[in-house]
């Protein structure tokens, strides 16, 4: 499963992107709600 994530924080955007992808997802990271929809 493929799934993005959307958060301005980096941290936070990291953070969150590793976890998904030790639990075995296809991560799509954004730091902006306008990227997110390229």
């Amino acid at each position: 499963m493929r799934i993005l994530v959307v958060e301005d924080n980096r941290d936070i955007l990291a953070n969150l992107a590793d976890y998904l992808s030790l639990k075995g997802y296809t991560v799509d990271c954004a730091q902006d709600g306008l990227s997110g929809l390229h």
